[in-house]
């Protein structure tokens, strides 16, 4: 029987036979990205179909054809088909599961064989990792070595791993394909993927977003995790004082203007949307959200992605064609959706807008430096938002430090404060921190600080002002003082120089 290609061929179109599959090893498969697909007959003649990545490479045919003592079909599958359909195969994987959600399981040990698939390898990378309560997963290759670093509480970590130079390109492209990221593209290129840990019916659902890098050595991964959540958690489940709280939902009752919510990755911004947007009675005003990736789906509020081609600013724009009351822009990080945030506010829209900042000054000189001015900022900023995640002290370890000197420059500057350590037990692993505990700074500009602002006035100058009710600085000081936090991530945070300098020189 002549060997012939299939101008088109899925997955889905086959049956995925365990014993079938069995026919080649795994680890000569996830290599070669091949599988047997359908129920071959052990006594009969007939050809065997092949899904291949490559179904042209004649002499990878002629191998397997000599492997299996029959002729064979080549089909064409991609990368993220034929591991799926080893995966079921080799018993890895429920073949009922959700096809775009990954099952890990609740732990893993990390087998270290050297014939590991990659497929495997992944699973049990991922699986360890969110295991030790990692936030991010970061494997950086080097001319001779692999390097794979967890970031837990906010420190980075390095750990042990059976990748290397020899299998980590396999690793790196099977998270590729369960991202979904277009084949061969070079540069940079992102995407997500979607896992539960442990039993996919109650297991603990996780978003885990991919980055990959190109380098002198190949693609360096690095993965970004969040817990999803099916509702948003009420706004006063949130840490806001009663008194921030209060002033927020005033706020958020305005006609128009700029609620921002700054926080870095990692520390809440998105989870603090969410929460906002389900506090909006969304049956008196017309709420609408333009978002990178809809994490949460909230009843009754229009949710919009942009579609391939179209970017989250030209979205912004056609949402204001159906006239909202409010309208959330997900992430504000360019010149041009910031551009198309300023057009909502002339429109007279109120509008949530979510950047990346260390502090709430801080989203304001983040949207400055995407193009807004300082006029509209100063004209149309109802309020700033910012929640800061700080590692906390491991309670079975933590211990007064009298001797800190950190503690001692705050008492100058008129902070007295006390100082806590923790060097690590059992308990947190060794690293002395157990967890993040939260920080929410609320700036709500009064009549001094827009002038300041329309004036362009310094991020220094703007933080001295005021406008907020309490810094994350001085937030972050009481906690340091209950013995939550150390004074090391205290003094780390933007502008707490003045609260640990007995200098009384005004910034400029």
């Amino acid at each position: 029987m002549s060997e012939t290609l299939s101008s088109f061929s899925e997955l889905s179109q086959f049956e995925i036979d365990p014993a079938s599959v069995q026919l080649l090893g795994y680890g000569y498969c996830d290599k070669k990205h091949v599988v047997v697909l359908g129920r071959v007959d052990p006594d009969g003649h007939g050809a065997v179909t092949v899904g291949m990545l490559h179904p042209g490479d004649q002499q990878l045919v002629d191998s397997l054809r000599g492997y299996l003592r029959r002729p064979v079909q080549p089909v064409q599958l991609n990368a993220w088909e034929i591991g799926r359909a080893l995966d079921i195969g080799y018993g890895k994987l429920d073949p009922t599961a959700d096809p775009g959600r990954l099952v890990l399981p609740d732990d893993a040990s990390l087998d270290y064989a050297p014939d590991n698939p990659a497929p495997a390898l992944t699973m049990q990378l991922l699986a360890r990792a969110l295991a030790l309560g990692a936030r991010q997963i970061h494997i950086e290759r080097y001319a001779d070595d692999v390097d794979v670093r967890l970031r837990i509480d906010g420190g980075l970590h390095p750990i042990g791993s059976p990748l290397s130079p020899a299998n980590v390109g396999a690793v790196v492209g099977y998270l590729a394909a369960l991202a979904r990221l277009p084949e061969g593209e070079p540069g940079p290129r992102q995407g997500l993927i979607r896992a539960t840990v442990g039993d996919e019916a109650g297991g603990r659902a996780v978003d885990l977003h991919l980055a990959v890098l190109p380098g002198p050595y190949g693609d360096d991964a690095t993965l970004h995790v969040t817990q999803t959540q099916p509702q948003p958690r009420p706004l006063e489940a949130m840490g806001l004082s009663g008194p921030q709280l209060s002033s927020l939902r005033a706020r958020l009752d305005a006609a128009q203007g700029l609620v921002v919510i700054g926080a870095a990755s990692g520390h809440g911004r998105t989870t603090m949307l969410y929460s906002i947007l389900s506090s909006l009675d969304a049956r008196r005003r017309k709420v609408m959200t333009v978002e990178p990736v809809m994490e949460i789906d909230i009843p009754k509020i229009p949710q919009r992605t942009p579609a391939e081609g179209t970017t989250l600013a030209q979205l912004v724009r056609a949402s204001l064609d159906h006239a909202p009351d409010v309208l959330a822009v997900g992430d504000v990080s360019d010149a041009e959706s910031a551009a198309s945030v300023g057009v909502a506010l002339q429109r007279g829209v109120l509008v949530l807008a979510v950047v990346e900042s260390a502090d709430a000054v801080g989203a304001v000189s983040t949207l400055r430096r995407l193009g807004l001015t300082d006029d509209e900022l100063a004209d149309h900023l109802v309020a700033v938002v910012s929640p800061r995640l700080l590692p906390r002290l491991c309670p079975a370890c933590r211990t007064a430090a009298p001797d800190d000197s950190r503690a001692a420059a705050a008492a100058r500057a008129g902070h007295p404060v006390q100082g806590f350590t923790a060097p690590g037990c059992e308990a947190c692993g060794g690293r002395g921190h157990d967890g993040r505990v939260g920080v929410h700074e609320l700036l709500t500009p009064d009549a001094a600080f827009r002038e300041k602002l329309a004036a362009g006035a310094s991020a220094p100058v703007l933080r001295q002002v005021g406008g907020s009710e309490q810094t994350v600085v001085q937030l972050a000081l009481q906690l340091a003082n209950a013995g939550e936090v150390d004074l090391a991530t205290v003094a780390g945070l933007p502008g707490a120089a003045d609260h640990f300098s007995a200098s009384t020189q005004a910034p400029r």
